[in-house]
């Protein structure tokens, strides 16, 4: 029997951009997609499409020109700060101030959709906390000061905070910045477990596009001319994938599932040397 998934994110007839009225700067118009529950969704496009910009808006983060955002079946316009923040969790690549707060403190700041006005902590919120402390590999810095962590190490503790606060909808800007290549194969496999185990709605954004692509099971392909969502074979088929760079020279060899670079006199795809 055939079972359907659940909307969690829907964008419909959406114009994004900055300022308003005859001020307003228009990146895109006209988006639209729906993502489920239980999905590993990748958006990819080129420096300066509005990748951040989309997902800001799709965060509430900053207002649409035109359209609607719907999180988990509720317009984002319409619904209180606190209340949108127990369905969707957002990580930028911004860089984070937290004074004198421990790492356990900044991952606790994920539960204030839970600890009411006092903000206190109860002993679930702080069970929450260690298990997406644990669950990013970071429970042995629990003390630590965030100031102190490293810039992957501060990366994996905003990964946590967004663990913590137990949302149907996670977005992450670029998770796997900063942080070396075991670092980054690991976020991508935490990405995957909390889709599979949690049933979570992940959307991510990333330039290590090559590493990222077999996990997801969607991309949203971002364009000067549009945005689209396919599935990651369909794009790659369709030659989809290879469109949105299109005038960089590049070329995407489905069989290796590789971007290598074609500048019409030698294609930039070696062999490390083998023969």
């Amino acid at each position: 029997m055939m079972t359907t998934k659940r909307v969690t994110v829907e964008a419909e007839a959406l114009s994004i951009g900055y300022g308003k009225g005859n001020s307003a700067r228009c990146v895109a118009e006209g988006i639209g997609f729906s993502l489920y529950e239980g999905e590993l969704v990748l958006l990819l496009g080129r420096n300066g499409v509005g990748k951040s910009t989309l997902l800001r808006t799709l965060s509430a983060m900053q207002p649409p020109l035109a359209g609607r955002v719907s999180i988990c079946g509720r317009d984002i316009a319409r619904v209180s700060l606190q209340r949108l923040s127990a369905s969707v969790s957002v990580v930028l690549t911004d860089k984070t101030f937290a004074g004198g707060l421990r790492t356990d403190e900044v991952v606790s700041l994920g539960r204030y959709p839970f600890t009411g006005f006092m903000g206190r902590l109860s002993e679930t919120d702080r069970r929450v906390v260690r298990e997406a402390l644990s669950a990013v590999g970071m429970l042995h810095k629990e003390r630590d000061y965030f100031s102190r962590l490293s810039d992957g190490e501060r990366q994996k503790v905003m990964v946590a905070k967004a663990l913590a606060q137990e949302s149907d909808v996670i977005i992450l800007d670029e998770p796997t910045a900063f942080l070396d290549l075991p670092s980054r194969l690991e976020m991508l496999a935490l990405m995957r477990r909390l889709v599979v185990e949690r049933r979570k709605t992940v959307l991510f954004s990333t330039h290590d596009i090559e590493q990222s692509l077999p996990y997801a099971d969607r991309l949203l392909l971002f364009s000067p001319s549009g945005l689209c969502c396919r599935t990651v074979r369909d794009a790659a088929e369709s030659g989809a994938l290879e469109a949105i760079f299109d005038g960089c020279g590049l070329h995407y060899d489905k069989a290796a599932m590789r971007f290598s670079l074609d500048d019409g006199r030698v294609r930039a795809c070696g062999n490390g040397g083998a023969d």
